[in-house]
């Protein structure tokens, strides 16, 4: 159970505006994330604004992006996340579960490119130690365009505050 009650739409303190906003974005639900971020107006609009347009509007590619949000999952220890983008990994990106187990011991495993790899390292150094050594992303820069380099940064870093905030509030897996 979260440390906050998960709200429904008619208990949510916030414009009916922002609650068709954030539903639309969502395709007509609310997911349990939303219904922690309705508790603020501010918070959840931005949320959506964020995290919605970077789903829908970048270009690294669904596989690329699921690989980011699966490994900062692992780092941050994020259950929700682990939980729910393992299933967005499988339907959207066409993983298979090995290829997703293998996103926690990446460094051992032969499963992915070197394309791949790259963002796996630049994942760790942003999320464990913040600074990027030079090498990881000049070993990033060989695959990438400035823009996608753009989106891949902010995907992990914005997915390093999802994790923390689902963590902190506990937002779990459904059961």
């Amino acid at each position: 159970m979260p440390r906050m009650p998960l709200l429904d739409e008619s208990a949510a303190p916030i414009s009916a505006e922002a609650l068709a906003t954030i539903k639309h974005w969502r395709g007509g639900t609310l997911l349990p994330i939303d219904r922690l971020t309705i508790h603020s107006e501010a918070v959840a609009l931005g949320w959506i604004q964020m995290f919605a347009g970077l789903a829908a509007h970048c270009t690294i590619g669904i596989r690329i992006r699921e690989i980011v949000l699966l490994r900062v999952g692992v780092l941050t220890h994020a259950r929700y996340e682990l939980y729910h983008h393992g299933r967005i990994a499988q339907a959207k990106a066409g993983m298979t579960d090995a290829e997703i187990g293998a996103v926690a011991d990446w460094r051992s495993a032969a499963c992915f490119s070197e394309k791949e790899l790259a963002v796996l390292a630049y994942t760790d150094a942003m999320t464990e130690n913040v600074q990027v050594p030079d090498a990881v992303f000049e070993a990033l820069r060989a695959h990438f365009r400035d823009s996608e380099i753009v989106e891949l940064t902010a995907n992990i870093a914005g997915y390093n505050m999802v994790c923390r905030f689902m963590e902190a509030l506990e937002l779990l897996p459904e059961a």
